[in-house]
C-alpha cells in the first residue's frame, strides 16, 4: 500500500486546466493516470482513498468538453491570479491619484463623504474635478485590463501550450469552503502526475 502526503495552500478557490490524451473511460483508468498504484492520500489530518478521489474527479469531468479556443483559455486564465499577472493595485501616483489629492486639498469638506458621490457635490469646480477623477479611473482600468489580457496571452504561450501539446484541455474548479474532499483536491497536489496549471481565485 502506498500513501502520498499533501501540502497546504491558503487559496479559497482554484481553477485547474488539466491536459489529457483523451477523456478517461472509467474511474479506474483515471485513478491510474493520477495516482499510479497509490491507494491512499493524506492531506492535513485526513486520509482519502485514491479511488474515491478519482471517482469525484471522474464525475466532475462528465459533461465537460475540452477547451479548444485560444480566447476561451485566455478568459479562463484571466479569471484569477496567474504567474506573471500584472498587479495594478501596486501602481501609485497615477493621474486619478493626483486628481484625487487635488480634490481633497481644494475641497476638504468632502473628505468624509468622498469624491465619487457627484450628485451630492454642490460646487461646480468640485463636481467637474470629481468627474475628471472618474474618467481617469475608467481609462486606467481599461489600460490595466488590456495589460492583464496581454499577460494572460503570454502565460498561455509560455506556460500552458508547451505542456499541453497534443492533449485535450479540461477545466475543473475546486474550493475549500465546506466540502472537505474539494478542499483536498484543491490543495493536495492531486494533478501532479499529469500536465496542469492552477489559476488561483481568492
Amino acid at each position: 500500500m502506498k500513501i502520498r502526503q499533501g501540502f497546504v495552500s491558503n487559496s479559497s478557490s482554484s481553477s485547474f486546466l488539466i491536459g489529457l490524451l483523451r477523456k478517461p473511460r472509467t474511474v479506474a483508468e483515471l485513478k491510474r493516470w493520477l495516482f499510479g498504484d497509490m491507494d491512499y492520500l493524506q492531506w492535513l489530518d485526513y486520509g482519502y482513498k485514491t479511488i474515491d478521489v478519482a471517482c469525484r474527479i471522474f464525475d466532475d469531468l462528465k459533461g465537460k468538453y475540452p477547451i479548444r479556443s485560444k480566447s476561451r483559455l485566455i478568459k479562463e486564465i484571466n479569471s484569477g491570479y496567474f504567474t506573471g499577472m500584472p498587479l495594478s493595485w501596486r501602481k501609485t501616483n497615477r493621474p486619478s491619484d493626483k486628481l484625487e489629492k487635488q480634490f481633497y486639498k481644494s475641497f476638504p469638506q468632502y473628505k468624509d463623504r468622498g469624491y465619487w458621490n457627484v450628485d451630492a457635490i454642490k460646487e461646480t469646480m468640485a463636481k467637474e474635478l470629481s468627474i475628471k477623477i472618474g474618467d481617469a479611473q475608467k481609462q486606467e482600468w481599461a489600460e490595466d485590463n488590456a495589460e492583464v489580457e496581454k499577460a494572460a496571452e503570454e502565460y498561455l504561450r509560455r506556460e500552458v501550450q508547451p505542456i499541453m501539446e497534443g492533449r485535450l484541455i479540461y477545466q475543473l474548479e475546486y474550493a475549500d469552503g465546506g466540502d472537505q474532499a474539494a478542499a483536498m483536491i484543491e490543495h493536495g497536489d492531486v494533478f501532479c502526475q499529469i500536465p496542469h496549471v492552477i489559476i488561483s481565485k481568492h
